[in-house]
């Protein structure tokens, strides 16, 4: 009983949703900031790393070094990752993030990414329009 409990205060504590799922859009792209990724990156709330399996014993590893793209880990990922995960080894990486500083950055990310962003931004005590993004006049 009491876990049910505690389930049921930290849900209705934070509502949002953090994960992926196809089709689902909670935050209406018209609602959402613009964010300037290379802010949120000074922040330490994103972190863009090369494509990469992060265990270089894995099957898959040499197939991923050449690819082109990114990854973009939140914050609010690496906190809830386990200690050895394989985010931990990709952010080490640095990938350039020139291609994600436009006006509709977050007008690309699944619903759960933006809500992470929010997320990390709350956990830093950063209020999220100071991380909008400015276009050079």
């Amino acid at each position: 009983m009491k876990l049910r409990l505690t389930a049921k205060i930290l849900r209705t504590a934070d509502s949002r949703v953090y994960d992926y799922q196809p089709g689902r859009n909670e935050v209406p792209y018209s609602d959402r900031l613009p964010f300037d990724i290379l802010k949120l990156i000074r922040a330490g709330v994103v972190f863009v790393t090369p494509l990469m399996d992060g265990d270089p014993e894995s099957p898959t590893y040499k197939e991923w070094l050449n690819e082109r793209g990114y990854h973009l880990i939140t914050l609010y990922n690496i906190k809830h990752c386990a200690e050895d995960c394989w985010m931990l080894k990709a952010i080490t990486k640095k990938a350039d993030p020139t291609p994600l500083h436009r006006k509709d950055f977050a007008r690309n990310l699944y619903d759960g990414k933006y809500n992470q962003i929010l997320w990390g931004l709350e956990k830093k005590n950063i209020k999220p329009k100071t991380m909008r993004y400015q276009p050079k006049s």
